[in-house]
């Protein structure tokens, strides 16, 4: 069974259903009917078990929705033009805006009237809702960025969008989270995930590279500071500058983990700490956090970076130099790896 949409004259499609091939063959408008992939989108294929990106071919860049357009020339789907001035990027067929939002401490919604970024919220005063299903399992998971952190709050929790709904500030460390609601923090157990932080430092270079385009992305990357350059081997040496590493710290997948962690006297202030690399494990389960939540608990890493190559060879002498600057990540994640 696969699924198909029914185009019309117009190219928007205005019904999508399963079936056989056989079934569409014979109906009379057989030929307003195009095929689409439910594991298909932006020209990637997912496993449907995994939700990984695999080797299967992807099928027309997005699945059909109604109300999408079907490109007959191009042989594509993609979602309806969200304003007048967004233009569509064919790379991965999504619209994006003339230009993005500024990367300051506001959150921002596209306003087409005034063709421009018109801000919302303040980051530094607003306070986010603490997410109820925090409060549910008794579980705040503290997502360190680029540590399969989607993966796990799926696991946990379950539907991921919630708990990113009010929170706007991108990855809240424990000091904020225990700044905003110090009664509440202090019922719940703590729990985060450490990657080794060279694996984590190529993993944040990839993903800046390849979701330029991507807005939803846009609060985690910095365009203009890493577009000119190539590999991670570059930007080590770009890291040199004082000023650039500076500016490279501020986006979060390049900051070091224990600042997400460390309470004010830099002391670790999380309950359970797990490593990255057990999340490869087959069958591996994390016995506190299912004491915790009082279910059995899998993570699997299915929110894994795009585009990044298979082979990724930094020289010794720059792993040496990461590793060195980042000693207490390095340092922790040792102490975990030797413990598991």
């Amino acid at each position: 069974m696969s699924h198909f949409a029914l185009v019309n004259s117009s190219g928007i499609v205005e019904q999508v259903i399963v079936a056989e091939q056989d079934f569409i063959d014979s109906l009379p408008n057989s030929n307003n009917w195009v095929q689409t992939s439910y594991n298909t989108r932006d020209g990637y294929h997912f496993n449907p078990s995994t939700n990984e990106v695999d080797d299967g071919v992807p099928l027309r860049y997005n699945f059909a929705g109604i109300g999408s357009i079907y490109d007959s020339e191009e042989d594509v789907f993609y979602s309806q033009k969200p304003c007048q001035s967004w233009t569509l990027f064919k790379e991965k067929f999504q619209w994006r805006p003339p230009f993005f939002p500024p990367r300051d401490n506001f959150k921002y919604v596209w306003d087409e009237e005034i063709v421009n970024w018109k801000r919302t919220i303040n980051i530094d005063e607003h306070v986010p809702q603490l997410p109820e299903c925090f409060i549910k399992t008794g579980l705040l998971f503290l997502h360190i960025p680029k540590t399969a952190g989607m993966s796990t709050n799926r696991a946990l929790y379950g539907d991921v969008h919630s708990l990113y709904n009010d929170t706007v500030i991108p990855h809240p460390t424990i000091r904020q989270w225990r700044t905003w609601y110090p009664e509440e923090i202090n019922k719940l157990k703590t729990f985060t995930i450490i990657r080794n932080p060279v694996d984590r430092f190529v993993s944040a270079f990839y993903f800046n590279k390849n979701n330029v385009n991507d807005i939803k992305s846009r609060p985690y990357i910095n365009v203009e500071l890493l577009g000119g350059i190539a590999d991670p081997n570059d930007l080590v040496q770009k890291m040199q500058d004082v000023t650039f590493r500076d500016k490279l710290l501020l986006i979060h997948g390049f900051r070091p983990q224990v600042d997400f962690i460390e309470n004010e006297d830099g002391l670790i202030n999380i309950d359970i700490v797990d490593v990255f690399d057990n999340l490869i494990k087959p069958n591996y389960r994390n016995e506190a956090l299912e004491n915790i939540l009082n279910k059995k608990i899998t993570i699997a890493h299915v929110n894994k970076t795009l585009g990044k190559p298979k082979d990724i060879q930094l020289t010794e002498d720059n792993k040496q130099w990461l590793q060195s600057f980042y000693q207490e990540d390095y340092n922790l994640y040792n102490s975990l790896i030797i413990q598991k």
